[in-house]
């Protein structure tokens, strides 16, 4: 697989994450409360604040276009 293909499918992951963001924003991240103590408190910070969480997922929403739109053929 190709590097440009490898950074579009993560720009395809952001922008689905982003939406599952705007979509469910405090049910979305106590899926993912594992691992680091550090981490499992960001996603609880997430969860609570749902606001945060929206804001989030527009930036990853922004993020991940930009980035699949570098990957395309001019």
């Amino acid at each position: 697989m190709t590097v440009q293909r490898l950074k579009e499918l993560l720009a395809i992951l952001m922008i689905g994450d982003g939406v599952l963001a705007l979509i469910a924003p405090s049910r979305h991240p106590t899926l993912w409360k594992f691992g680091p103590r550090g981490y499992q408190q960001l996603m609880q910070a997430f969860s609570d604040h749902p606001t945060m969480k929206r804001f989030s997922g527009i930036g990853q929403i922004g993020l991940g276009v930009w980035l699949a739109s570098r990957q395309w053929p001019r």
